[in-house]
């Protein structure tokens, strides 16, 4: 899972960012998009081509399948500027979530409170993580750390059981667990 980790201005697989994963990935290689419905749109490398155009969001994460583990290099300008957001899809009713991917870092090393720092709209907040908004850190290995939006409307790390002290490396993307249905988006 990873995400565009520059300010890229052209996100498109045909454009800037299409082309610097083209760079090291081979033909069968596939990106899978997440969509606000929470389903994927796979691109395949065929050809030297991208199979199907898309364009990123900004702050939008990834995956990438490559046979090789190929991992691509990105060159550009440095983002976190405060002047980018990305819209956090919610659930369907007051009642349900959605998993979103988010990938915040454009080219500087963010400390959780300053990656997660500025909203537009209000966190869900409980002391119940099943219907609070959480964030989940794929952190390799088969380990994962979750971070739960508690009822004082903090962040809480359910490994250490205190405030996040860890932080985000440029290119990395997250899973966002938005509950209920109010409009919420991540500025960055």
């Amino acid at each position: 899972m990873m995400s565009a980790p520059l300010d890229i201005a052209d996100r498109s697989m045909t454009g800037e960012l299409g082309n610097a994963l083209k760079a090291v990935l081979s033909n069968g290689d596939k990106v899978f998009a997440m969509d606000v419905n929470g389903g994927f749109t796979t691109i395949t490398l065929t050809g030297g081509s991208w199979d199907t155009a898309y364009t990123f969001a900004e702050g939008q994460g990834f995956f990438v399948q490559s046979a090789s583990g190929a991992t691509p290099r990105f060159a550009g300008p440095v983002g976190n500027d405060g002047s980018a957001s990305r819209t956090i899809n919610p659930g369907a009713s007051p009642t349900s979530g959605r998993w979103n991917i988010l990938g915040l870092s454009q080219g500087k090393t963010l400390s959780f409170a300053t990656a997660f720092g500025s909203f537009t709209g209000t966190p869900t907040a409980n002391w119940d993580e099943t219907v609070s908004d959480l964030i989940v850190i794929d952190q390799g290995g088969g380990n994962w750390k979750r971070v739960m939006r508690t009822g004082a409307n903090t962040w809480l790390d359910l490994d250490t059981f205190g405030t996040p002290t860890f932080s985000l490396a440029p290119g990395s993307a997250v899973y966002y667990f938005r509950y209920g249905d109010s409009t919420l988006s991540i500025n960055f």
